[in-house]
């Protein structure tokens, strides 16, 4: 911050020439500097929020100001986007492309919700006027069956009973179809299914107790040596050899927990990893082909 102190004007007589000009000078160079910094600044932000392949702050035709004014959604934003900065931030034939892949989703995404409404249309149609046959018929046969009672008619009047009882049903299931459906709420449907921790609490035993532990601990291991070798690949960090050895330690201490609740052995498990990859690869030679086919699940 630049401070300036007052001092009188006997005080700046007796303050040699060279000095005021030294001075001067000083305080200009701050200025120069400060305005720089400011420029930079605003340069920055600009280059953040409005930068030039999409016009820039002062043009009234800025991509973001010509969405927002016209509304567009999401893939029609993205069309105006690509198509204001072709050739101004990545190739120009990119950018179109990009622009013509967002415009064509939103013409398929337009192309199958006119589909699903003329379908819902056509439906709508046909069920009313397969309801409005059924319904019409309804009232005359009420009469009937009455005339049909009295008359001590039965077969006559266990028709009529069963007539009404497929309009009935016809008339059910007009109702069901039509029904709009009741949207599920995800939260609701995590709630509904998953399995309460108290029933699971009350199926607990000792070994199913271990065995989770044990299972848990195998998980927890094999991130911590995954994060080991993600350091290595990711951040180019050399290998940290003893929490490897470590990690691989505490892996094979809860696999050996496991092994011993579930009665395996260490030799049984590398006897039937051998037998499996041996059939998966012929001659213990790898191909890309044979680890896709996986011969040993097979028949």
């Amino acid at each position: 911050m630049l401070t300036v102190e007052c001092v009188s004007t006997k005080s700046i007589s007796r303050i040699p020439r060279n000095s005021l000009v030294r001075a001067k000078a000083g305080v200009t160079q701050q200025l120069i500097e400060a305005g720089k910094l400011q420029s930079e600044r605003l340069q920055f932000l600009g280059q953040i929020d409005h930068p030039a392949h999409y016009g820039g702050a002062d043009n009234p035709y800025e991509a973001i100001k010509v969405i927002e004014a016209w509304e567009l959604g999401f893939n029609l934003g993205n069309v105006v986007k690509y198509v204001s900065r072709a050739g101004k931030k990545d190739a120009e034939l990119q950018e179109l492309k990009k622009a013509a892949w967002y415009l064509n989703r939103e013409i398929e995404n337009m192309e199958a919700k006119e589909k699903l409404k003329t379908w819902k249309l056509k439906k709508m149609n046909n069920s009313a006027l397969d309801y409005s046959t059924v319904t019409s018929n309804m009232p005359a046969r009420m009469p009937q069956l009455n005339d049909a009672l009295n008359d001590k008619n039965f077969s006559l009047a266990e028709r009529l009973v069963n007539g009404l009882i497929t309009d009935l049903t016809f008339v059910q299931n007009w109702i069901n179809s039509n029904r709009e459906p009741e949207m599920i709420k995800f939260e609701d449907m995590v709630k509904a299914l998953a399995k309460p921790g108290e029933a699971i609490i009350s199926q607990l035993t000792p070994d199913t107790a271990h065995n989770i532990h044990m299972a848990i601990g195998i998980a927890g291991e094999a991130g911590e040596l995954l994060d080991a070798i993600k350091k290595q690949a990711i951040y180019n960090k050399p290998v940290d050899r003893e929490n490897v050895v470590e990690e691989l330690g505490d892996l094979e201490f809860y696999m050996e927990g496991l092994r011993q609740r579930l009665g395996i052995t260490r030799e049984e498990t590398l006897v039937a990893n051998i037998a499996k990859l041996g059939k998966r690869y012929e001659g213990l030679k790898y191909s890309d082909q044979a680890a896709q086919v996986r011969a040993d699940k097979q028949g």
